[in-house]
């Protein structure tokens, strides 16, 4: 068992690298079963050539408690074993998780296109119907995303209160002969003032 390589993985371990430490023990278990010497990490073959194999640190010793802990297996094979499962399935994960996060991305860049806050043009990397995110977008932190298409969404929706007839900026004083003919009419001067400021809104 070399310390050196097992001081290494240690630090792999430490560092969240279990792809670099299941590496290095895979090598030391290799050269374990074939009866040979690990081969020394690159750069380190000249320190370590024709040196005697010290016996375990108690830092090397409280790695391989903690690695059997995590893994929860009994041996040094079965551990590394495990570590790479472990690594493998981790990936996978981060791999769904990307996935899940595109889609929820794309939703919600649709909805700020629907919304005008985006045109395809400034939302869409390529053709708009790949529905690829543009660098932008893309990099925007989802939260943020998700703010500012609630942010936008809400303001949209609200309804648009019209101010009383009575106050509309158009109203006019009616005159008596206005008055006359709206009396013949059959309409108020508050209903005079209220269509003509509808209308004044369509145009």
């Amino acid at each position: 068992m070399d310390p050196e390589l097992l001081k290494k993985a240690l630090e792999a371990i430490k560092n969240g690298d279990g792809d670099a430490a299941a590496s290095i023990l895979e090598s030391m278990i290799v050269a374990a079963a074939s009866g040979g010497a690990a081969p020394p990490p690159s750069g380190d073959g000249e320190a370590l050539a024709g040196a005697a194999d010290p016996p375990p640190t108690d830092e090397e010793k409280a790695a391989l408690t903690a690695l059997r802990k995590h893994t929860k297996r009994g041996t040094l094979g079965e551990a590394v074993a495990e570590l790479a499962v472990m690594s493998e399935e981790r990936d996978a994960l981060a791999n769904e998780r990307a996935a899940l996060e595109l889609d929820e991305r794309r939703g919600l860049i649709a909805g700020l296109v629907k919304l005008g806050a985006e045109t395809p043009a400034t939302a869409w990397a390529g053709e708009p119907k790949d529905r690829n995110p543009c660098t932008r977008l893309a990099s925007e932190p989802i939260a943020e995303l998700r703010a500012r298409a609630k942010a936008l969404g809400a303001r949209e929706v609200a309804p648009a209160i019209a101010p009383p007839a009575g106050d509309a900026p158009d109203a006019v004083e009616i005159s008596p002969d206005v008055a006359k003919q709206l009396k013949r009419l059959g309409l108020t001067a508050a209903e005079f003032n209220e269509r003509k400021a509808k209308a004044a809104r369509r145009n």
